[in-house]
């Protein structure tokens, strides 16, 4: 299942997650990461980036074909910045520090040490012999990684308010100095003395300091909504600010080499133009010229030169490399375009297909739940929204409005068999849910009926139209059940398939994003109310029987009196629902950082995690007995 998504920042819990914090249940088994590239190293050929919570390898000796050669995931976590020395990435993720990868063999690249530091964000990282710099929000921490496997902390030194005001955000060393970019200032560490660092100077700026980056005598700073600044740090006990250039974006990132910076951007609000990199002329240090734009979209951007290439991390729109030799003209010559971030899926027989951001519907093998592998990808489906599988065979709906269906049963070659055309009466297409017959597809103002007797034929029935924005849909015995955005539960009978007609509208607490069918009682994911039991036995007059709160659901999924419940933030709950009054947490297991949707499959439950990827469980040790079914009086149901 899946809704109209609403962004929001969910509460992060980084690492690779274990199982059952509640109960014996469930237990993660595999992972396959997708997510936005936020940071790359380009060493002796090889980009290092992140995409998700893993580090990939690429050989890039031929830039216009980059080529995975290794990879070595994390656990659910970002990936905001990575250096690379003496055979091992030093890889700064959220909400887990510094992470250690042996790179020596890129094809068996593995995570060999960490530096825990909580909740901390490793924002930028520099390597110096045995020495690690981070720059870690909060604290400015020095590490031996003398034994990569075994880093420890040789000095802290901690921002001065402990607010994000003064957050380390950036840092540089060269030989006995690190320039640390500290969100108001830059501020410069005598640092040969790695356990004893001695603050030399400091140099205030008029915007918010992301980055900085060092060429000569001069720092330069990606100052968010001030441009650049440029800072003349050769007398480091006295740096003072020499140049500016005023840019309409949000300065995030700042690289320099050959002359040149790079500059990347974060959209203004309203954005006052496009956004990415600017490349910046800057053999004048003191009046930086701009010479060429990079448009990269609404996303975090990063930039690595080797040479005249360069290698943008674009968040959605993955890595892409540029040929630098005029900067005045960059020519992308390459690209590694991952499928970014989950937000929907269903599973069948061991197949489960995707919905991601940026690149529409992949088919995903599951036959080794421990090692899931991409089969293929759909074309031109970058617009799909919702998906539903039954019988080899995927329903898609499309943000046009229009129902397209897709035949699994090769998974490595998707052959789309039909569709419908959109209707402009019900608008988007945000989902699709299948019973017998009949597709149902619900829209932003209402749902269409739709006969799938011949999937190679599909035949448009009847329309319902429906005030306000639809969530989700399910069906069961002849009703469509709705969520939406505006707190309401709706059933819709659909018995009448070309007269499809609204009967009952129960006010829900909030939001509801995702609902299932089953027994007879609909279950609502609701923003920030938890989980919502309603007693559909008679349709016409449903009835909120049971809820539990304290979680944070997303999308769900029942069967056999258990609901499992994708949280962001939490992980995926299990929920006994055998009593719907009187709901019961007895498992969650992962930290899924963005569980948007949740399908199961067997002794599977499949998380569409939004961040971090396509997450495994295995959920046969919930089927333990967990005492007699709690069942409440029952209604009658009229005929």
């Amino acid at each position: 299942m899946i809704r109209v998504i609403s962004l929001f920042f969910a509460i992060l819990i980084g690492g690779m997650p274990s199982a059952g914090a509640v109960g014996a249940c469930p237990e993660l088994v595999g992972w396959l990461p997708y997510g936005d590239v936020n940071a790359s190293a380009v060493v002796n050929d090889l980009a290092y980036f992140g995409t998700g919570g893993s580090l990939m390898i690429a050989d890039v000796s031929d830039p216009a074909s980059p080529r995975i050669i290794g990879k070595a995931l994390l656990g659910q976590t970002d990936v905001r910045s990575i250096a690379v020395a003496g055979g091992h990435a030093y890889v700064g993720v959220i909400d887990g520090g510094l992470r250690v990868v042996d790179v020596r063999d890129p094809a068996a690249a593995e995570e060999v040490g960490s530096y825990d530091a909580g909740h901390s964000i490793g924002f930028d990282v520099a390597v110096a012999g045995d020495v690690a710099f981070v720059a870690m929000g909060h604290s400015f921490v020095i590490l031996d990684v003398s034994t990569p496997s075994s880093p420890f902390e040789l000095a802290r030194v901690a921002t001065d308010f402990g607010t994000t005001d003064s957050s380390f955000q950036g840092v540089v060393v060269r030989g006995d100095l690190a320039y640390l970019a500290t969100i108001r200032d830059l501020r410069i560490f005598d640092v040969s003395s790695p356990a004893a660092p001695v603050e030399l100077s400091r140099c205030e700026t008029p915007g918010i300091t992301n980055d900085v980056a060092i060429s000569g005598d001069f720092a330069f700073l990606a100052a968010h909504d001030e441009g650049m600044r440029v800072v003349d740090i050769s007398d480091p006990s006295f740096p003072f600010e020499v140049g500016h250039l005023a840019s309409p974006g949000l300065g995030q990132r700042v690289t320099v080499a050959g002359g040149l910076a790079f500059l990347s951007e974060q959209p203004n609000y309203p954005p006052a133009s496009a956004i990415g990199v600017r490349v910046l002329d800057v053999s004048s240090p003191e009046t930086p010229v701009e010479a060429a734009f990079i448009e990269t979209g609404w996303n975090f951007s990063d930039v690595e030169v080797s040479g005249s290439t360069a290698f943008v991390s674009t968040g959605v729109s993955g890595l892409r490399i540029f040929d630098i030799d005029d900067p005045s003209a960059p020519r992308e010559i390459g690209v590694y375009d991952p499928l970014g971030r989950m937000r929907a899926l269903d599973v069948d027989g061991g197949i489960a297909a995707v919905v991601a951001s940026n690149r529409g519907l992949a088919i995903v093998d599951l036959s080794e739940p421990s090692s899931p592998t991409e089969a293929a990808q759909l074309e031109d489906s970058e617009q799909v929204w919702g998906v539903a599988m039954r019988d080899g065979l995927a329903y898609l709906a499309d943000l046009d409005g229009s129902l397209r269906i897709v035949d699994l049963s090769e998974p490595s070659a998707p052959v789309e068999i039909g569709g419908l055309a959109p209707d402009s009466t019900v608008g988007t297409a945000y989902n699709v849910a299948v019973e017998g017959d009949y597709a149902y597809l619900v829209h932003s103002r209402g749902l269409r009926v739709i006969d799938i007797s011949r999937p190679e034929s599909p035949v448009g029935l009847g329309a319902c139209q429906i005030s306000g924005s639809t969530n989700d849909i399910a069906a069961a015995g002849g009703f469509a059940f709705v969520s939406d955005f505006y707190w309401s539960f709706r059933v819709i009978d659909v018995r009448a398939p070309f007269a499809p007609v609204e009967i009952a509208n129960l006010e829900i607490p909030s939001e509801g994003l995702a609902v299932e069918v089953d027994g007879g009682y609909a279950y609502v994911a609701t923003e920030w109310t938890g989980l919502r039991i309603i007693d559909v036995r008679n349709p016409a007059d449903p009835v909120e029987v049971g809820h539990l709160e304290g979680i944070n659901p997303e999308g769900l999924a029942v069967r056999d009196g258990l609901a499992f419940v994708a949280c962001p933030g939490d992980g995926l709950a299990v929920v006994d629902v055998r009593n719907p009054t009187d709901p019961r947490l007895v498992g969650l297991g992962g930290n899924p950082r963005g569980g948007f949707d949740v399908a199961l499959d067997g002794d599977l439950a499949v998380v569409a995690d939004y961040w971090s990827g396509v997450v495994i469980f295995d959920i046969s040790s919930c089927r333990a007995p967990l005492g007699p079914p709690r069942l409440p009086a029952g209604r009658r149901v009229p005929d």
